[in-house]
């Protein structure tokens, strides 16, 4: 939100369209009338892309405009100038890309967008569980979402050591706590200037809410339309109980420290060990699933991963802790009743 308030940047909301239809699109060098229909059409059903509030026609004339000899990422850019942001703006310099998913992608952005530059934000790990908790994009496992970091963590920074110029690495606490600071240092890694508009992204509140839909906008963007403030910062410290602390601080282990946080327990009982087990698990044979669906068909791997992670994890802690899962499953009926 603060980038897409830059006058000479363009970044929609959430849609992973560009990685979820590469293997289907990407080595595709000229375009038919009929190919470039069928490819609005895949982009129009890709989840979020409703969010964009592109018109199918709209997207549709667009792309058909594209008949001939032309590469896949260059699509992927049209489609994003159609996007009507609601900030105004001058001098289009950047197309920006929001999707925290894509940070196990990155090697393959790069591959169609070679001169792309890659923001990474981190987070305490901690607080990340409590979102987690909080929007329920995972199943809420302390073990599952710290391997799920570490392996997020590592993979961006593997790829930035390969590519250094292109990656720049910001914790989201020196972000809430001190944007100005903050920011100037990363519009120069973009080759922009700073603008102090981009701090008054929030005064768009009214247009937000009638972009939304409520429930999205109270369980998953109700911050963006605040200022930047550190709220959600240290949440940890009251939200999470000790075995829960201990359980995160054991799976991301020294990676803590490297990332810039300091871990409350270094040393670790059995019990704890034996505790992280089952999200590990799961993780893992979600990270591993993933790196075999994307070998599938666009839209067999969007159904996979949309549906997938959540069948295995079940699945698993079925087998390992089913006193767990029938908890799980009770909060979640719960949250519908509700």
């Amino acid at each position: 939100m603060l980038f897409d308030a830059h006058s000479s940047i363009l970044i929609p909301p959430e849609c992973q369209f560009i990685i979820d239809l590469s293997s289907k699109y990407r080595n595709k060098g000229v375009w038919s009338k009929t190919d470039l229909k069928q490819l609005a059409h895949d982009i129009s059903n890709v989840w979020r892309f409703e969010m964009w509030r592109i018109p199918f026609d709209v997207l549709e004339r667009t792309l058909m405009e594209c008949e001939g000899e032309v590469s896949y990422s260059d699509l992927c850019k049209r489609v994003y100038m159609v996007y009507n942001s609601l900030y105004p703006k001058a001098e289009l310099k950047l197309l920006g890309d929001k999707n925290p998913g894509y940070s196990i992608y990155s090697k393959q952005l790069m591959k169609l967008f070679p001169e792309a530059k890659f923001i990474f934000i981190t987070r305490d790990y901690r607080d990340n569980f409590v979102s987690i908790m909080d929007v329920k994009f995972d199943l809420p496992l302390p073990s599952l979402v710290a391997w799920k970091w570490v392996y997020y963590y590592n993979r961006v920074k593997k790829e930035a050591l390969r590519n250094p110029k292109n990656y720049f690495f910001v914790r989201y606490e020196d972000l809430a706590a001190n944007p100005l600071a903050t920011l100037p240092p990363l519009c120069d890694f973009l080759g922009i200037q700073f603008e102090q508009g981009m701090l008054d992204f929030y005064e768009k509140r009214e247009e937000f809410t009638r972009m939304y839909r409520p429930a999205i906008l109270k369980n998953i963007h109700s911050n963006i339309v605040n200022e930047v403030n550190t709220s959600r910062v240290a949440v940890w410290k009251t939200r999470l109980t000790e075995k829960q602390v201990k359980i995160l601080d054991y799976v991301v282990g020294e990676v803590a420290e490297e990332a810039g946080y300091e871990r409350i327990f270094k040393t670790h009982s059995f019990m704890t060990k034996i505790a992280a087990l089952p999200g590990v698990l799961v993780a893992s044979l979600i990270i591993g699933a993933t790196k075999v669906i994307d070998l599938f068909p666009a839209k067999v791997r969007e159904n996979l991963l949309s549906k997938g992670p959540k069948a295995v994890a079940f699945f698993v802690l079925s087998i390992v802790n089913p006193k767990k899962l029938k908890e799980i499953k009770q909060k979640i009926e719960s949250n519908k009743l509700g």
